[in-house]
């Protein structure tokens, strides 16, 4: 189900944020002990790339759910 999708996207999103900002605020010694695998650092890059494409959407998007909404 779409809906299903925006709303478990959106949820990990807000939790993929939360733990980089885990990650910001730990000291190095913190982070040496607590750092993410090497294929959970690809996927961070990875998340990055995803998240600019969709920040490059910023005005369709925008657009869509405004006509989206006019739809209900």
């Amino acid at each position: 189900m779409e809906y299903c999708m925006w709303e478990n996207t959106s949820r990990d999103m807000y939790d993929a944020r939360e733990k980089i900002q885990r990650y910001l605020d730990m000291s190095e010694d913190q982070l040496d002990e607590e750092h993410p695998s090497s294929y959970e650092i690809a996927s961070l890059r990875s998340l990055l790339d995803e998240a600019r494409q969709i920040a490059e959407m910023e005005m369709d998007i925008e657009d869509l759910y405004e006509e989206l909404i006019k739809r209900q």
